[in-house]
Parts: structure tokens; sequence; C-alpha cells
């Protein structure tokens, strides 16, 4: 018994397919949406999600206004740590709460200065205060402000 063979001529034996541009362009789609997630992937692993720092024009802003306070006081206090200015009739507060530092005008309101707030620290000095503020990173903030009323003689 014989067996004949027979060839095929220009016939390849593979039997591997290529991409078709569906795939492509199914594939192209799956790698732009894995890319333009990295980002935002990066970010949160890279953060510790709640900054605790405080924002510098915060302070910033914070500090300008109570010296636009300081300039127009009659007098000054420091008492069980928080500062009062006495402006004519009204008399003004900066205190902390909670993590926060407010503003209150005859112990009325609730204005808040400044947020995470770990610590807050009146020193008098002369003819002004010193502020020492800690954030919730343990980061220190410090800021002389000067009164243009004299001070020494009050106290």
């Amino acid at each position: 018994m014989t067996f004949i063979q027979k060839r095929k001529k220009n016939v390849s034996l593979q039997t591997e397919q290529g991409f078709t541009m569906l795939e492509m362009l199914y594939a192209f789609f799956v790698f732009c949406i894995i890319m333009s997630l990295m980002p935002l992937i990066l970010k949160t692993i890279f953060t510790s999600g709640i900054d605790n720092r405080l924002q510098r024009l915060e302070w910033e802003v914070f500090i300008s206004q109570v010296k636009k306070e300081m300039r127009m006081i009659d007098n000054l206090y420091i008492l069980n740590g928080q500062l009062f200015l006495k402006e004519g009739e009204e008399v003004i507060s900066y205190e902390k709460y909670k993590d926060k530092i407010r503003r209150q005008v005859n112990m009325k309101g609730h204005e808040v200065m400044l947020q995470k707030v770990k610590s807050m620290k009146f020193e008098q000095i002369v003819n002004g205060v010193k502020l020492t503020v800690t954030d919730l990173n343990d980061h220190v903030y410090e800021v002389m402000l000067r009164s243009y009323i004299d001070l020494e003689n009050e106290q």
C-alpha cells in the first residue's frame, strides 16, 4: 500500500491569525483609559489623603487682618490663652476652638480665621503680642504683632 501525499502550493500550515482593525481599536481604547487614570492613581498613592498643614494664603490673610485690628485698638490683654482687643465699645477676641482659631466680637459670633490648628499661644511683648501657631503636622508658625499704643505702662 502506497500513500500518495499531495502537496498544496502557496498555502501555509500556520494557524496564527492577525489582529483585525476592530481589535486594534479596542486595545487602543483600553490603553487610553488606563493611561488617563494613571495620574489620579499615582496622586492617591503618593499623598496622605488629607493635607493637615495650614494653607499659606490662609495664614497671610489671618495675619493681615489681625495686624489691621491691632492698629485700631485702644487696649489689648491676654487671658486664658485668648487674645482680647478692645476697640471703643467692642471687644474682639481670638481663641482656639477645636482645630480652628475663631474670632468673636463682644463674645458673639463664630468667624473661623484659621483651620487645622493643633495649638495656639499668645505671649505679650513690648508694644504687642507674639503669636505662635502649630498646625496638625507640627509645623510651627510665629509672628510678632505690634500695636501703636503704649502697652508697657498699662500692664
